[in-house]
């Protein structure tokens, strides 16, 4: 795991080798982002390192707790704290409730994986949440923001390492959707992995994968259904069954593709930009042999026939009306071919057809 900080108001990293405590301030910096204060703990909250800029001096220390500078105490709310002894200075008031525990231990010995926040007893640590760069770079879980099923998004500008390697952030956010409800890992693993399986073979590029979320986005939309709600529809989107390669395979391609699914996942939630110009499908190197084309479509664009197919528009009529083509191409990215269904088709079919694709809702 990567060593990360992060907070609002103090830059707070996981220390070397796991220690340090959770919460611990281990870098303050000034409003420009500078370092104006360094610290580092012994897993017991005593201090072995600790350097000042300037005459600043925050007394939030280990865990984030206030420290005494004069009895060397840390104020634990419900108790006070001895990082020389490694114990609590009076009992603990709800010790019945750890029977054959001491009563003045700190985190039944074991720092490292619990806290005591009130000084009430041990517990778990605040959570761990993901932590992805707009540009699809993973940074691992960090600790003490959000909870182990969030996921946080930070812009690469604002990140940045110390001399022992550690990340730095700033500003993180976390992630939601269009309608403002966050996204738990799972739920973005499952996107990123479809669109990954989707894309085409090889170091796939972030706008073809965000041009296949928008195409799914748009189906969503038409269905009255969520975008993952869309890809677990039976037989619509094939990759959703292929979403758990992301992060598995190996090689340099992988990677970057995985990068770049992750890009285009955080794009395709955090924006209302359509790349695709309202696509509903995306065809790649066997697009001669998909409906779209079989079926009949129109190049919009002679930049769209990226596979130097014949022209195959097939006009048709019926009662309704007529059309020139059933598809019409709108974009392309990388080895994909966006389409859409033409408007002379969708109006030449019967009022309860009018659909803007072939889903499983509306046929």
């Amino acid at each position: 795991m990567p060593r990360v900080a992060a907070s609002n108001i103090f830059l707070v990293k996981l220390p070397l080798r796991g220690l340090g405590g959770f919460g611990s301030s281990n870098y303050i910096t000034n409003f420009v982002g500078e370092v104006s204060q360094h610290s580092e703990y012994f897993a017991f909250g005593e201090t072995f390192i600790e350097e000042h800029k300037n005459s600043h001096n925050s007394p939030y220390k280990f865990n984030g707790k206030e420290l005494d500078e004069e009895t060397g105490l840390y104020y634990y709310s419900a108790r006070y704290y001895d990082p020389k002894l490694s114990l609590m200075i009076s009992v603990d008031q709800l010790m019945e409730k750890f029977a054959g525990r001491s009563p003045y231990e700190y985190c039944f010995s074991n720092p490292i994986n619990l806290t005591d926040p009130t000084g009430m007893g041990p517990e778990d640590p605040p959570g761990k949440a993901h932590v992805f760069g707009t540009d699809g770079t993973s940074y691992g879980q960090v600790r003490n923001t959000g909870t182990a099923n969030d996921v946080y998004i930070v812009d690469p500008k604002n990140v940045s390492k110390t001399k022992d390697g550690t990340y730095v952030f700033k500003k993180l956010e976390q992630l939601k959707d269009g309608k403002g409800n966050a996204v738990s890992i799972d739920t973005f693993k499952a996107l990123a992995g479809t669109i990954y399986a989707e894309a085409s073979v090889g170091a796939a590029s972030k706008d073809e994968m965000l041009g296949i979320f928008n195409c799914i986005e748009n189906r969503a939309v038409a269905d009255g259904d969520s975008i993952l709600g869309e890809m677990q529809k039976p037989g619509q989107v094939v990759g959703y069954a292929h979403r758990g390669r992301i992060g598995t395979e190996s090689g340099s391609n992988a990677k970057i593709k995985t990068q770049n699914a992750f890009a285009a996942t955080i794009q395709g939630l955090t924006t209302n930009t359509d790349i695709t110009n309202g696509a509903y499908y995306w065809d790649g190197t066997d697009y001669s042999k998909t409906a779209r084309y079989t079926q009949g479509t129109t190049f919009t664009s002679a930049s769209h026939n990226i596979y130097n197919l014949a022209e195959n528009p097939k006009a048709g009529s019926n009662a309704f009306g007529s059309w020139s083509s059933k598809f019409e191409t709108t974009s392309t990215s990388g080895q994909t071919v966006f389409s859409r269904l033409t408007i002379d088709w969708r109006n030449s079919q019967h009022s309860k057809k009018q659909a803007n694709w072939y889903g499983s809702i509306k046929k």
